[in-house]
């Protein structure tokens, strides 16, 4: 293989039977042969690839760090978001954390700050997530 890419392990260029075949009708029409006319778009191609693939490659680089930035800016928001915990029965215990999720008198109550010993229902500490119902005809 070349050190270009352009040729394949066995020393023909990846595209030359294309180019082949697309010069021919050319060569037909025109006083190049169509060798000339291969090594033409071959030079053509070198030229295009040589003065447009840098600056290509950086605008697809700076797309490509823009998109990584806002992903990991949408990973940290997430991960700093809070997220639910059972803290299962309320108890008057020292303190209770944000996103903490507890059952007081049937109901079922979010910590929305830190706080210490502030009873559910009894404070805006608390949000009431989901309320007590009515027991049913076996729980008497």
């Amino acid at each position: 293989m070349s050190t270009n890419g352009d040729a394949m392990t066995s020393g023909e260029p990846a595209h030359s039977g294309a180019l082949k075949k697309a010069a021919a009708p050319a060569a037909r029409s025109s006083n190049l042969t169509e060798q000339e006319i291969v090594e033409l778009a071959k030079g053509m191609a070198r030229y295009l690839r040589d003065s447009f693939a840098p600056e290509l490659m950086e605008r697809i680089e700076t797309m490509m760090r823009t998109r990584q930035a806002r992903l990991e800016e949408r990973v940290r928001e997430l991960e700093a978001a809070p997220f639910l915990r059972d803290a299962g029965i309320w108890s008057p215990r020292p303190d209770y954390n944000l996103g903490e999720v507890c059952q007081h008198d049937g109901s079922t109550w979010i910590c929305q700050r830190w706080h210490r010993n502030e009873t559910p229902g009894k404070s805006d500490s608390w949000r009431l997530w989901v309320k007590r119902g009515r027991d049913g005809r076996d729980a008497r």
